[in-house]
């Protein structure tokens, strides 16, 4: 709801008032927000009794492919909000960037709900690297459509809707090969790995946008979701092959 009711929330305050005061404004938020969950105690779960301290940690082999390929997932997101101001600001409409963003998070929560309300007989890995795959071709209309906007509009919602199972995928495998005693610390792989990717793809769609226009900008998120596709299908050829190996050995 934050996603979806936020970003034209923020467009208004901004067009209103002042860009600085939304921006002010949802820094206090999150402040505020982070602090009241954080003090919270009657609700926090009760530590459970794990092995000894690592000095090193490392993240559980099965989910080391899905974790990088959910870099290049988050260059969809940062691709995605640089290159759509970029469209509303050149295109003269700059408060369409508000809504946008709000299409592609609720497009992303129907999806989630769809995803998660069907049982599927291809693993979460599997799907992970089917939809990305699918996402990647549908990420391509919106290049095309960008000189239209309620093209583009309808564009952002079919993205929304095929990257929302590539999302919930991800954390599934995430969840599915955790150790025991790491289920906390190896679901935040996936999500830690998508915000790291937010930046990359925020300054790569920068410079295509700057280079060339809003095109090129939205041409990045294709090449992000193509990117990610490769590292999850590699990784687990690879990790099928080890385990093929290990059998072999024994």
């Amino acid at each position: 709801m934050v996603f979806i009711s936020g970003p034209p929330v923020i467009t208004v305050v901004a067009a209103a008032l002042d860009p600085a005061v939304a921006m002010v404004g949802s820094l206090a938020l999150g402040v505020i927000g982070g602090v009241w969950l954080a003090s919270q105690r009657r609700t926090e779960p009760a530590p459970s009794p794990g092995p000894a301290q690592r000095r090193l940690v490392l993240p559980p082999l099965g989910v080391v492919p899905i974790a990088l390929a959910c870099i290049a997932l988050g260059g969809v997101f940062g691709a995605f909000d640089v290159g759509v101001v970029g469209w509303a600001e050149l295109s003269e409409r700059p408060w369409l960037a508000g809504p946008a963003f709000s299409a592609l998070a609720g497009a992303i929560a129907v999806g989630s709900i769809i995803t998660g309300a069907r049982a599927w007989r291809m693993s979460p890995a599997a799907r992970f690297i089917g939809f990305a795959g699918l996402a990647a071709a549908v990420a391509l209309l919106l290049p095309l459509a960008e000189g239209t906007a309620p093209l583009l509009f309808v564009a952002i919602l079919a993205l929304g809707l095929t990257v929302s199972p590539v999302m919930v995928s991800g954390i599934l495998v995430a969840s599915a090969r955790a150790p025991e005693g790491r289920v906390t610390e190896t679901l935040a792989y996936p999500t830690a790995a998508m915000s790291l990717g937010v930046p990359i793809g925020g300054v790569i769609a920068g410079a295509a946008l700057d280079a060339t226009g809003p095109a090129a900008a939205l041409i990045t998120i294709a090449v992000s979701l193509v990117c990610a596709t490769a590292i999850a299908a590699v990784g687990e050829a690879l990790l099928r092959l080890r385990r093929r190996r290990r059998r072999r050995d024994r």
